[in-house]
Protein backbone atom coordinates (compact mmCIF):
# COMPACT_ATOMS: atom_id res chain seq x y z
CA UNK A 1 0.00 0.00 0.00
CA UNK A 2 1.24 3.32 -0.74
CA UNK A 3 1.27 5.97 1.92
CA UNK A 4 -1.44 8.79 0.72
CA UNK A 5 0.16 11.46 -1.63
CA UNK A 6 2.74 9.61 -2.70
CA UNK A 7 0.69 8.60 -6.64
CA UNK A 8 -0.08 12.93 -6.37
CA UNK A 9 2.90 13.80 -6.28
CA UNK A 10 4.28 11.43 -8.58
CA UNK A 11 1.68 11.81 -11.12
CA UNK A 12 1.85 15.57 -10.78
CA UNK A 13 5.63 15.30 -11.75
CA UNK A 14 4.51 13.38 -14.31
CA UNK A 15 1.86 15.51 -16.03
CA UNK A 16 4.39 18.56 -15.22
CA UNK A 17 6.50 16.36 -18.07
CA UNK A 18 3.71 15.73 -20.46
CA UNK A 19 2.84 19.34 -20.59
CA UNK A 20 6.36 21.27 -20.07
CA UNK A 21 8.36 19.01 -22.13
CA UNK A 22 11.85 19.65 -22.63
CA UNK A 23 13.14 20.62 -25.84
CA UNK A 24 15.81 19.24 -26.86
CA UNK A 25 18.01 20.46 -29.56
CA UNK A 26 20.76 18.64 -31.43
CA UNK A 27 23.35 20.13 -33.97
CA UNK A 28 25.38 17.90 -35.90
CA UNK A 29 28.13 19.31 -37.81
CA UNK A 30 27.84 18.99 -41.76
CA UNK A 31 30.45 19.25 -44.75
CA UNK A 32 29.55 21.82 -47.13
CA UNK A 33 26.83 21.34 -49.71
CA UNK A 34 26.77 23.73 -53.04
CA UNK A 35 23.58 23.44 -54.78
CA UNK A 36 23.82 26.46 -57.30
CA UNK A 37 26.77 28.88 -58.51
CA UNK A 38 25.57 32.23 -60.43
CA UNK A 39 25.48 33.98 -63.24
CA UNK A 40 26.67 31.03 -65.30
CA UNK A 41 27.46 33.70 -68.46
CA UNK A 42 27.75 37.34 -69.38
CA UNK A 43 29.25 39.48 -71.99
CA UNK A 44 33.22 39.45 -72.68
CA UNK A 45 34.36 42.45 -70.27
CA UNK A 46 31.77 43.09 -68.23
CA UNK A 47 32.64 42.92 -64.76
CA UNK A 48 30.32 39.96 -62.51
CA UNK A 49 29.85 39.29 -59.06
CA UNK A 50 29.58 35.50 -58.16
CA UNK A 51 27.86 33.77 -55.45
CA UNK A 52 26.82 30.67 -54.15
CA UNK A 53 23.88 29.10 -52.19
CA UNK A 54 25.87 26.56 -49.82
CA UNK A 55 24.53 24.80 -46.71
CA UNK A 56 26.34 23.51 -44.16
CA UNK A 57 28.39 24.11 -41.01
CA UNK A 58 30.34 27.60 -41.01
CA UNK A 59 33.14 29.01 -41.71
CA UNK A 60 33.44 27.77 -45.45
CA UNK A 61 36.93 28.61 -47.35
CA UNK A 62 36.05 29.57 -50.95
CA UNK A 63 38.20 28.40 -54.01
CA UNK A 64 36.76 29.90 -57.65
CA UNK A 65 38.06 28.95 -60.59
CA UNK A 66 37.11 30.65 -63.59
CA UNK A 67 38.69 28.08 -66.32
CA UNK A 68 40.81 31.58 -68.13
CA UNK A 69 37.39 32.90 -68.60
CA UNK A 70 37.81 35.48 -66.03
CA UNK A 71 40.19 37.92 -64.43
CA UNK A 72 41.08 37.10 -61.95
CA UNK A 73 40.87 33.72 -62.69
CA UNK A 74 40.68 32.30 -59.21
CA UNK A 75 39.32 33.66 -55.62
CA UNK A 76 38.89 32.72 -52.30
CA UNK A 77 36.09 35.00 -51.54
CA UNK A 78 32.69 33.97 -50.87
CA UNK A 79 31.52 36.49 -53.56
CA UNK A 80 33.88 37.69 -55.80
CA UNK A 81 33.91 40.71 -58.77
CA UNK A 82 36.04 39.89 -61.85
CA UNK A 83 35.74 40.78 -65.20
CA UNK A 84 34.74 38.17 -68.07
CA UNK A 85 37.44 37.57 -70.46
CA UNK A 86 37.41 36.89 -74.55
CA UNK A 87 33.92 35.08 -75.82
CA UNK A 88 33.91 31.34 -75.80
CA UNK A 89 32.93 28.43 -73.28
CA UNK A 90 35.03 27.85 -70.36
CA UNK A 91 35.17 24.92 -67.48
CA UNK A 92 34.75 26.62 -63.99
CA UNK A 93 34.21 25.22 -60.78
CA UNK A 94 33.74 26.33 -57.74
CA UNK A 95 34.94 23.99 -53.63
CA UNK A 96 33.81 24.75 -50.58
CA UNK A 97 35.75 23.72 -47.66
CA UNK A 98 34.91 23.70 -44.03
CA UNK A 99 36.21 21.87 -40.75
CA UNK A 100 33.79 18.71 -41.55
CA UNK A 101 34.59 18.75 -45.19
CA UNK A 102 34.35 19.53 -49.07
CA UNK A 103 32.15 19.59 -51.84
CA UNK A 104 32.79 20.93 -55.37
CA UNK A 105 30.27 22.42 -58.25
CA UNK A 106 31.64 22.06 -61.84
CA UNK A 107 29.70 24.44 -63.74
CA UNK A 108 30.41 25.82 -67.80
CA UNK A 109 31.46 29.43 -67.85
CA UNK A 110 29.98 31.02 -71.20
CA UNK A 111 31.14 34.36 -72.43
CA UNK A 112 29.16 36.20 -74.88
CA UNK A 113 31.27 38.30 -77.61
CA UNK A 114 30.50 39.61 -80.94
CA UNK A 115 30.95 37.27 -83.92
CA UNK A 116 31.41 39.07 -87.12
CA UNK A 117 30.95 36.85 -90.50
CA UNK A 118 31.04 38.27 -93.86
CA UNK A 119 28.16 36.95 -95.42
CA UNK A 120 28.78 38.88 -99.08
CA UNK A 121 31.72 40.87 -100.50
CA UNK A 122 31.14 40.49 -104.55
CA UNK A 123 29.36 43.22 -106.06
CA UNK A 124 27.04 45.55 -104.61
CA UNK A 125 25.95 44.35 -101.11
CA UNK A 126 23.89 48.31 -100.00
CA UNK A 127 24.76 50.60 -97.29
CA UNK A 128 21.72 50.00 -94.56
CA UNK A 129 22.17 48.67 -91.13
CA UNK A 130 19.61 46.73 -89.74
CA UNK A 131 19.01 44.86 -86.51
CA UNK A 132 16.65 42.71 -84.98
CA UNK A 133 16.10 40.32 -81.93
CA UNK A 134 16.10 36.61 -81.85
CA UNK A 135 13.63 34.45 -79.95
CA UNK A 136 16.03 34.77 -76.91
CA UNK A 137 16.34 38.93 -77.23
CA UNK A 138 19.91 38.79 -78.78
CA UNK A 139 20.70 40.98 -80.97
CA UNK A 140 21.68 39.92 -84.70
CA UNK A 141 23.30 42.67 -86.72
CA UNK A 142 24.22 43.27 -90.94
CA UNK A 143 25.54 46.30 -91.94
CA UNK A 144 28.10 47.11 -94.88
CA UNK A 145 31.85 48.05 -94.62
CA UNK A 146 34.16 48.83 -97.24
CA UNK A 147 31.85 46.64 -99.27
CA UNK A 148 31.49 43.30 -97.53
CA UNK A 149 27.87 42.78 -95.93
CA UNK A 150 28.55 42.10 -92.49
CA UNK A 151 26.38 39.76 -89.66
CA UNK A 152 27.00 40.31 -86.23
CA UNK A 153 25.60 38.70 -83.29
CA UNK A 154 26.53 37.84 -80.22
CA UNK A 155 27.56 33.70 -78.84
CA UNK A 156 30.49 32.24 -77.72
Amino acid sequence: MRPAGFCADECRQFISLMTNPLLLEAHFPEPPDITDAQPQSGVEGAEVTFGATVTGTEPFTYAWDFGGGATPNTSTEASPTVTLGSAGTYDASLTVTNDYGEDSFPFTLVVLGWIIETVDSAGWVGNTTSIALDSSDNPHITYSLSGDLKYAYLGP
